[in-house]
């Protein structure tokens, strides 16, 4: 069995694992809905912006270049869609993003700068 493949799989039943561990796929960020969102948020925010679930990164990487400002810190505790954030992280060159993997439900007791709370769109669940 070529080693390509064993990675391939080995990834696909990371996934499938964490997203029934988590009750929710990693699903990028539709660009509808990052549309929607950059339209009701601020022009200008400094301090720290949190992203809950940050999955692909599809919302961390455009909120860092709309608050430059800012610190991005996205939390992902799924393994693979973290790894590919991170590789994203070191080609895009923003220093002003953190990705951290960890499950923000046990990470959080008080959070007093901000916080971007995404809903999925499939279920309407936070």
């Amino acid at each position: 069995m070529p080693l390509f493949f064993i990675f391939v799989l080995a990834g696909l039943i990371l996934i499938i694992g964490w997203s029934l561990k988590n009750g929710i796929g990693p699903m990028p960020t539709a660009s509808k809905t990052k549309m929607l969102l950059f339209k009701h948020l601020p022009k200008e925010k400094e301090g720290v912006i949190y992203e809950l679930g940050s999955g692909w990164g599809t919302l961390a990487f455009p909120l860092a270049r709309r608050y430059p400002s800012s610190t991005i810190i996205a939390y992902e505790n799924s393994p693979i869609p973290y790894l590919f954030s991170k590789m994203g992280l070191f080609a895009s060159g923003l220093h002003n993003l953190i990705f951290l993997r960890h499950n923000f439900l046990c990470r959080f007791k008080k959070c007093d700068d901000g916080g971007l709370l995404f809903i999925s769109e499939s279920d309407g669940k936070a």
